[in-house]
């Protein structure tokens, strides 16, 4: 079944309901503005054991119902994304699949776009200028003969470069299978040199924190920003797991943190109030670093968190 990108935010919402599975730094694109800051000769899946172990991980856990899987982009990983893709759909699971859409036509990739029900295809002024629209246009066509639902992602600006692309590629009629989706630019790996972080009001929570994502290389984080993802940020939203059953114990740790828990319900700022208007990554960061007070305050924390489970 498709999932829309207001499908995709209303169950990254839920949280412990999906995940988002990190398949490789490799990307042969090279945007100027990458996030993560990937690279054709980025490194990738060297432990291919343990990297099967997380898919089983991912498989077998009973709460998440959705998996995207990115990078990088996956399709650099020709041997490690099918074999995720083989197995997380046959575990159920509804996948989501982010692309520059490089591969193009290529035939091997219709095995793993036929059991996706999303991809989420980028383009802007950046990715035009290391990718021809040819190929774009030809992995957006691929994309829809598959059958998957295709979410056009853009930075804000250039939105209408997106559906230009769309027409040339469906016709007037590419709405009935495809989707625009804007986004600010991210002020993280290249991207700084780019962009500013996004300021937030005081009271925002974040929604993003119970959606945790899985590394190649065994690491598990609570939140999708790319710089934690690639090392940074505090050491509490990262988790190590090598094995299916240290995958479950990963999550279910993060699950359960009572902060992080918080900083999702009420916001950063409610937990530390003051500091600057900074994005509220910023915010979070400053709440796991300087602590939240006395063993006293968590333990309350959990209280209000099991509270509010039991309404």
């Amino acid at each position: 079944m498709a999932l829309t990108s207001s499908d995709i935010a209303r169950i990254r919402a839920d949280r412990g309901s999906s995940a988002l599975l990190f398949l490789t730094d490799r990307c042969p694109v090279e945007c100027a503005h990458c996030s993560v800051g990937s690279l054709r000769s980025g490194p990738g899946i060297a432990d291919w054991p343990r990297f099967t172990s997380l898919v089983a991980g991912l498989a077998a856990h009973r709460r998440i119902r959705v998996v995207a899987i990115s990078g990088g982009d996956p399709f650099a990983e020709r041997r490690g994304l099918s074999h995720a893709v083989r197995e997380l759909s046959a575990a159920g699971k509804q996948l989501v699949l982010h692309t520059s859409g490089f591969f193009g036509a290529a035939g091997w990739a219709q095995a793993v776009l036929r059991r996706s029900e999303t991809v989420v295809l980028s383009t802007d002024r950046h990715h035009r200028a290391r990718l021809p629209d040819e190929v774009w246009l030809a992995a957006a066509r691929l994309i829809r003969a598959c059958g998957a639902w295709l979410v056009v992602q853009s930075i804000d600006e250039d939105a209408d470069q997106a559906a230009e692309l769309l027409r040339r590629a469906f016709g007037r009629g590419w709405a009935a299978w495809a989707e625009i989706v804007r986004q600010p630019g991210l002020p993280h790996g290249r991207g700084a040199d780019w962009y500013r972080p996004v300021h937030a009001s005081s009271g925002e929570r974040c929604a993003l924190v119970g959606t945790p994502v899985v590394r190649y290389d065994g690491t598990v984080t609570a939140c999708c920003n790319e710089t934690v993802i690639t090392g940074g940020g505090p050491d509490r939203l990262r988790r190590k797991a090598a094995t299916a059953g240290e995958l479950h114990s990963a999550l279910d740790s993060l699950d359960d943190d009572p902060v992080l828990w918080a900083i999702g319900a009420a916001g950063p700022a409610a937990l530390r109030p003051g500091g600057g208007p900074d994005g509220i990554c910023a915010q979070c960061w400053r709440v796991l670093e300087h602590g939240t007070g006395s063993p006293a305050f968590t333990t309350a924390l959990r209280g209000l968190r099991e509270g509010a489970h039991d309404l």
